[in-house]
C-alpha cells in the first residue's frame, strides 16, 4: 500500500488547483479520478467531429492582465500561469431580459449603472450605494454568518422588478439555494459577473485543463484516471485507508475531495443526504449553419424570464421554461470568427422525473424537451431552428453520472463549508461545497484550501 503526503479525490479544477499548489512545495500528491478525463464539471467531450465543453458558458471574474488584487490575477499567480497562456477573449455585451424590462451589462460595469439610471433612475441612488458596499465587503473570508441576499438587497434596491433583475444572473450562475442566496455568495458572484465580467479561453477548456495537467505533471504529481473511490476507512477520528472500485487501497497524511459534502460523508460511511443540494438543469447545445448574429442576436449571454417575478426553485416538470440561460460563443470577442454558429440553452429540470424515465422513455423526453428549449430560445432568436445543423443535450442524469452529486446538484449543497474541515482531522473538502463556485472558483477553492490546510 502506498502512502502519500495528500490525496485528492477528483481531477476537476479544483483537485488540478490543489494538486499543482501542494506538488509545488515538494509534497508527495496522487488525484483519483472516476473517470477517463480530467476538469469535473468542466470538461469536454467530443460529438461528430465536434469538440463541446461540457459546462462552459463563460468564465466569469475576467481582468486584464497586470490587475492587483483581482481573484484571476492572485490564483494564476499561486499556479504559476502566466495571464496570456490562457488566451482569453472578453465578452462584448450580455443582458438581462424580463418581459416588461431588459439590462445590458459588460465588463465595464459603468456600462450597467447607465443601463438602471435611463430604465431606473429612482433606483440610481440605492444602486450606488449597493456598489459601494460590495466594493468594501471582504466576500472570501471563511467565516461568515448566513444572511438572506433577498433581505440584505431590499435596503438599497426597493423596486422588485430590479431586485429579480439583478438577482438572476446571480442565481443561475452559482446559486445552490432555492428562491435567495447567502449575501456574502451573493458578494461574491457579484464581483464575478458584474463587477468583472465574462470572458472565454479562445481555445476552449481542454487547453485550459491541458494546461493544468502540464503545470501539475512539471512538479511530479501523479494521477490515475478511471479509478474510483469507494470507501474512507476511518479510525479515532482520522481517515486511515483509503479503497477505490478497482481494488486498490492508499494511505495519505491528508485526503482533499472534491466530491461534494454529502457525498464524501457517504464514503465514510455516513449519512446526511438531508442535506443536499436540490437544483439541477438541463443544457441544450445547438450548432448552427450561419453566425447567431445574422439571426439578429447579438449578446454573448443572456438571463431571462418569462415572468416579471423571477422564482429560482427546483423544477416540478422535466424542464420549467419559465427562465434559463441563453449563452453564443460567437459573439465573444474573438480575433477570428469561430467555424460553426453556437446556442447553448440552459434550464431548471426535475432529477426525480428524469430518473423515473425507462431507456425509451428517456430517449423520446430529452427529443421532447428540446423541442421546448429551442422554442423559447426562438423568443430571443429568430429562425434558429431553421439552421441547427447539429444538436445535443445533458440532463440531471448527466450531471448525476459525471458528478455523482446527489439528485444532479450541479451547485451541491446549499450550506457550504468555507474553512473545509469536516469531523475528521486529515480530511478536507475542496470545489462546490467548500464554497467558491464556477471555474476561476474551483480553482481558488483548490488553491485556498491547500495554501490554509496542506502548507501550514
Amino acid at each position: 500500500m502506498e502512502h502519500y503526503d495528500a490525496i485528492i479525490i477528483g481531477a476537476g479544477l479544483s483537485g488540478l488547483a490543489a494538486g499543482i499548489r501542494l506538488s509545488h512545495y515538494g509534497q508527495k500528491v496522487l488525484i483519483l479520478e472516476a473517470h477517463s478525463r480530467a476538469g469535473g464539471l468542466n470538461s469536454y467531450y467530443s460529438r461528430v467531429g465536434r469538440e463541446i465543453d461540457a459546462g462552459l458558458h463563460a468564465m466569469t471574474n475576467f481582468v486584464p492582465s497586470g490587475t492587483r488584487g483581482a481573484p484571476l490575477t492572485k490564483l494564476l499567480r499561486q499556479l504559476r500561469i502566466k495571464h496570456s497562456e490562457l488566451d482569453l477573449v472578453e465578452q462584448s455585451a450580455s443582458s438581462v431580459s424580463f418581459p416588461s424590462q431588459e439590462l445590458v451589462f459588460t465588463n465595464d460595469l459603468t456600462d450597467l449603472r447607465n443601463n438602471i439610471a435611463l430604465k431606473f433612475p429612482q433606483q440610481l441612488e440605492g444602486f450606488d450605494r449597493l456598489v459601494e458596499e460590495l466594493d468594501n465587503f471582504e466576500e472570501t473570508a471563511l467565516e461568515a454568518e448566513e444572511e438572506s441576499a433577498r433581505a440584505h438587497l431590499s435596503k438599497h434596491i426597493t423596486d422588485n422588478l430590479l431586485a429579480d433583475m439583478l438577482l438572476a444572473p446571480l442565481m443561475y450562475y452559482g446559486n445552490p439555494q432555492e428562491h435567495d442566496m447567502d449575501w456574502a455568495h451573493f458578494a461574491v458572484m457579484w464581483k464575478s459577473v458584474f463587477s468583472a465580467g465574462f470572458c472565454r479561453p479562445a481555445q476552449g477548456m481542454k487547453f485550459v485543463i491541458e494546461l493544468l495537467l502540464k503545470k501539475y505533471e512539471e512538479n511530479s504529481g501523479m494521477l490515475l484516471y478511471n479509478t474510483e473511490v469507494t470507501n474512507l476507512a476511518h479510525t479515532d477520528g482520522k481517515i486511515t485507508r483509503i479503497f477505490t472500485a478497482d481494488g486498490k487501497e492508499f494511505s495519505a497524511a491528508k485526503i482533499y475531495s472534491s466530491a461534494g459534502h454529502c457525498e464524501t460523508m457517504r464514503l465514510c460511511g455516513k449519512n446526511i443526504d438531508e442535506k443536499a443540494g436540490q437544483l439541477s438543469f438541463a443544457e441544450l447545445v445547438l450548432f448552427l449553419n450561419t453566425q447567431p448574429s445574422e439571426l439578429g442576436y447579438d449578446k454573448c449571454i443572456t438571463f431571462f424570464s418569462q415572468d416579471d417575478h423571477f422564482t429560482f426553485n427546483r423544477s416540478t416538470e422535466l424542464i420549467d421554461c419559465s427562465s434559463g440561460v441563453l449563452c453564443c460563443p460567437n459573439n465573444f470577442r474573438y480575433i477570428e470568427p469561430l467555424k460553426e454558429g453556437q446556442v447553448r440553452v440552459t434550464m431548471k429540470a426535475g432529477y426525480p422525473l428524469w430518473r423515473k424515465l425507462d431507456k425509451e422513455e428517456y430517449a423520446q423526453a430529452k427529443e421532447d424537451c428540446a423541442e421546448l428549449m429551442i422554442r423559447t430560445a426562438e423568443k430571443f432568436i429568430p429562425g434558429l431552428s431553421d439552421h441547427i445543423v447539429f444538436k445535443d443535450m445533458f440532463t440531471p442524469l448527466t450531471i448525476k453520472r459525471y458528478t455523482r452529486h446527489i439528485h444532479g446538484a450541479i451547485y451541491g449543497a446549499p450550506q457550504k463549508n468555507r474553512p473545509a474541515v469536516t469531523e475528521f482531522e486529515n480530511l478536507f473538502l475542496i470545489g462546490t461545497d467548500q464554497g467558491f463556485l464556477g471555474i476561476v472558483g474551483a480553482l481558488l477553492s483548490g488553491i485556498t484550501v491547500a495554501n490554509l490546510h496542506g502548507l501550514k
